[in-house]
C-alpha cells in the first residue's frame, strides 16, 4: 500500500473540486513513484476545517482510497488517480502509530513520518501492519471492502463485469454519473455484489437492518447489495440480486421503474459476438437457448392498456440491449423494443441456420436507439409500460428467476419527507459523534 500526505491548501482546493476528496487526480515527479504499481491501496492524510464549535481552525483526517491508475503527462510527471475515497479511523499518523502492535513496525513507520515524504510505497509487511491496524475499528470495514474489491478486475464476460454494466445504466437513466456517489449504501457482510464497488461519499456508508420499501417487499429476501442515490427531491434505489452463478452468463436483467410518469422499463443484455476471420467485420447475436423463454414471460405484459390515461411513444415495457461480448462494454451498445425485435424474428433477412434469429449490428443499419436516447425517452415517460402493468412487476420478477442470470433493478421514486428529515438527523449525529471524539482527545 501507499502513503499519500496532503497539504491543507490541497485538502481545500481538492474539496472543492467536482468530486472533491472522493476523486481525484494528483501529480507527483516520476522519482517518488518508482516501485509503484497500481492498482494499490492508498491512506491519505491531511488536515480540514473543523467546525466552529470545536473551538480550532483544523482538525486531521485519515481516507482510504484506491490508487486506480498511473500515468505520465510529462517527462518527468506522473498523474496519479484516486477512486473509492472514504474516511477512516483513526484519523492521524500518530494515532495509528499507537496501534500498531509490534515495535519493529511502529518504529520503522514512526521514522517515515519523520520523514514527511507527500508520497511513499509502504513494504509489504508494513503495508499489511498498518491495514490489519485500520481493520481493528469494525467502522472501517465497508471502506476495506471497497478498496480491496477494487483491487481485482472483473473477467472479461463474468457476471461482474455485467452487474457493472447494468448498474452503470441505472444510474445514467436516473441522470447521475455512472460512479454517482451513494447517499446510503448496504452490502451483505457476505456479498459480492458490485455495489461493493461504487465511489462512496464519506461518512455515507450505514449497516442497518433492512429497510422496508412500498410495494417492493418481494426483493427484500434475495438482496446482496442496496444502494440509495439522492438527485434533489429525487431518490434511486439499486438493487442487486445474485442469482446462481453459472460459469457462463448471457444477460443482465435491468428493472427501470419511473413512479412519476408510472412507466416501467425492463431490458434483457444479449451479447454480440464477433463475427469475421482475422479482422472483426460484424458483431452478431445468435439465439441462444434461453431466449424463447424469456420471450415467453414478456409476452404476459406486452399488451399496451389502450384505456390508460398516460400518454407513450411507445408502450412496450421490455427492451434488448445488445452489448458486444469483448472490447469496451460501452462502445457499440444498442437497445431495441420488443415490438421491433419481434419484427426481426419474422424478418428472414435476419434468419441463420435452422431459421433460428441472428442479429448483425451492420445488418440493422442504424434503425436502433442509442443509449442517449433511450435514457432521455425513458426519463420523460416517453416509453415504458402504463401504470397498470407495474403491478405485475414481481410476476415478471419470478418469470426471470427461471434463467440464471443477476437481476438489477432501479427504482425511480420522490424522496419522502421522512427520509429528509432522516438525513439531517444523520448530519447532526456526524457533527456530534466528531465533537465527542475531539473532546475525548483533548481530555
Amino acid at each position: 500500500m501507499a502513503i499519500l500526505r496532503l497539504t491543507e491548501d490541497e485538502v481545500d482546493a481538492l474539496s472543492a473540486s467536482r468530486n472533491g476528496l472522493n476523486e481525484f487526480t494528483y501529480v507527483l515527479p516520476h522519482s517518488l513513484l518508482d516501485s509503484v504499481r497500481a492498482p494499490c491501496a492508498c491512506l491519505i492524510f491531511g488536515r480540514e476545517p473543523a467546525p466552529p464549535r470545536e473551538g480550532r481552525r483544523t482538525r486531521p483526517f485519515a481516507r482510504l482510497a484506491l490508487l486506480q491508475s498511473c500515468s505520465a503527462v510529462a517527462t518527468l510527471a506522473t498523474r496519479l488517480k484516486f477512486v473509492r475515497s472514504t474516511k477512516v479511523q483513526p484519523a492521524s499518523e500518530t494515532a495509528l502509530l499507537r496501534l500498531l502492535v509490534e515495535g519493529r513496525y511502529a518504529n520503522s513507520y514512526k521514522s517515515r513520518i519523520s520523514q514527511k515524504l507527500r508520497f511513499e510505497k509502504l513494504p509489504p509487511k508494513l503495508s499489511e501492519s498498518i491495514l490489519q491496524a485500520v481493520a481493528s475499528d469494525e467502522a472501517n470495514h465497508w471502506a476495506l471492502r471497497s478498496v480491496m474489491l477494487g483491487l481485482r478486475k472483473p473477467v472479461e464476460n463474468s457476471i461482474d463485469a455485467q452487474e457493472i454494466d447494468a448498474l452503470q445504466m441505472a444510474l445514467h437513466a436516473f441522470g447521475l454519473e455512472a460512479d454517482a456517489l451513494a447517499t446510503q449504501l448496504r452490502v451483505s457482510k457476505q456479498s459480492d455484489s458490485v455495489l461493493a464497488n461504487l465511489r462512496i461519499m464519506e461518512d455515507a456508508v450505514i449497516e442497518h437492518d433492512a429497510r422496508v420499501v412500498p410495494g417492493y417487499e418481494l426483493l427484500s429476501s434475495d438482496i446482496s447489495g442496496v444502494a440509495t442515490f439522492r438527485k434533489g427531491g429525487q431518490t434511486l434505489e439499486v438493487y442487486t440480486a445474485n442469482r446462481r452463478r453459472l460459469e457462463e452468463a448471457f444477460g443482465v436483467d435491468l428493472i427501470y421503474l419511473n413512479t412519476f410518469h408510472e412507466n416501467a422499463v425492463m431490458v434483457q443484455y444479449k451479447m454480440l459476438e464477433p463475427h469475421g476471420a482475422d479482422e472483426v467485420k460484424d458483431w452478431v447475436y445468435r439465439e441462444d437457448k434461453h431466449l424463447q423463454k424469456q420471450l415467453a414471460a414478456m409476452e404476459k405484459f406486452a399488451a399496451p392498456n389502450q384505456r390508460s390515461s398516460e400518454f407513450r411513444l411507445c408502450s412496450d415495457a421490455f427492451y434488448f440491449k445488445f452489448a458486444r461480448r469483448y472490447g469496451e462494454k460501452s462502445t457499440g451498445n444498442v437497445l431495441l423494443p420488443l415490438r421491433h425485435f419481434k419484427h426481426l424474428l419474422q424478418n428472414s433477412k435476419f434468419s441463420g441456420r435452422a431459421g433460428k434469429l441472428k442479429i448483425g449490428y451492420q445488418a440493422l443499419e442504424g434503425n436502433y436507439l442509442r443509449q442517449s436516447t433511450f435514457f432521455g425517452l425513458l426519463q420523460s415517460g416517453y416509453i415504458g409500460s402504463h401504470a397498470e402493468t407495474t403491478k405485475h412487476l414481481r410476476a415478471l420478477i419470478d418469470a426471470v428467476r427461471m434463467v440464471d442470470s443477476s437481476l438489477v433493478v432501479a427504482v425511480q421514486r420522490p424522496t419522502t419527507e421522512e427520509e429528509t428529515q432522516s438525513d439531517r438527523e444523520k448530519q447532526l449525529e456526524r457533527l456530534d459523534n466528531e465533537h465527542d471524539e475531539f473532546f475525548n482527545d483533548t481530555h
